[in-house]
C-alpha cells in the first residue's frame, strides 16, 4: 500500500493514545455548543440501494464539517433495526371493489 499505511498507523494510534489526544479534543469541546446526530440502523428498509449510500456520505459530511466549525458532535447510534417500519414486508390486506 501506497506510504506504508499498515505499518505506520499502529504507532500513530498508540502515539494518540500516549498524547491523550481524543481527550484533549474533547475536553476542548466541552462547553460549546451541541449537535447531536441520530444515526439509524443502515439497512432497515429493505434491499440496499443507492439511497443508502447517499445517507452514509451525507453522515460522514456532517461528522467532518460539525466539529471543523468548533461544535460539539454527538452521536446517537441505533442498536438494531427491531422497530423499523417493516410496511414492505406486510401485504396490505385486498379491498373489494364496490359493485
Amino acid at each position: 500500500m501506497r506510504g506504508n499505511l499498515p505499518k505506520r498507523e499502529p504507532g500513530w494510534v498508540r502515539e494518540w493514545d500516549e498524547k491523550k489526544i481524543v481527550y484533549r479534543i474533547l475536553d476542548k469541546r466541552r462547553d460549546a455548543k451541541k449537535f447531536i446526530l441520530h444515526d439509524g440502523p443502515p439497512y432497515a428498509n429493505g434491499a440496499i440501494h443507492i439511497g443508502h449510500a447517499v445517507n452514509k456520505i451525507l453522515k460522514d459530511m456532517i461528522v467532518k464539517e460539525k466539529p471543523s466549525k468548533g461544535i460539539r458532535l454527538l452521536t446517537c447510534p441505533a442498536g438494531t433495526a427491531r422497530h423499523a417500519d417493516r410496511s414492505a414486508d406486510r401485504k396490505a390486506p385486498r379491498q373489494e371493489s364496490p359493485g
